[in-house]
């Protein structure tokens, strides 16, 4: 499922109530930190954009987009805008390098 990137939706809730297999929610987070991550794997070229956000609360999580779905949509990500996210995907994050504490992914 594609995530979708919609303004008009009330259901969001905070990183603190992310939970894996969970799906028909939105968030609204702060982008702090927006970076193109070369892919590392020849079997799989295509890069992916990495994103850190934080939300209200001030909790901090780590959102992965496969950088040809940023391109395609013509999507604007900006360090510092807030932003209204809906279906996306919540996974453990099983990464050897982790970019924050949280022990969840963000896959957009």
């Amino acid at each position: 499922m594609a995530a979708s990137y919609s303004l008009n939706s009330s259901i969001y809730v905070n990183i603190s109530e992310l939970e894996p297999g969970r799906s028909s929610f939105g968030i609204k987070m702060r982008v702090i930190r927006c970076y193109r991550q070369p892919s590392s794997h020849k079997a799989d070229p295509d890069d992916t954009l990495e994103l850190i956000l934080h939300d209200e609360i001030g909790d901090h999580i780590h959102a992965t987009m496969d950088y040809g779905v940023f391109k395609d949509k013509k999507l604007d990500i900006i360090e510092g805008n807030l932003y209204k996210i809906m279906n996306i995907m919540v996974a453990h994050d099983m990464s050897k390098f982790r970019t924050t504490t949280n022990p969840f992914k963000l896959r957009l």
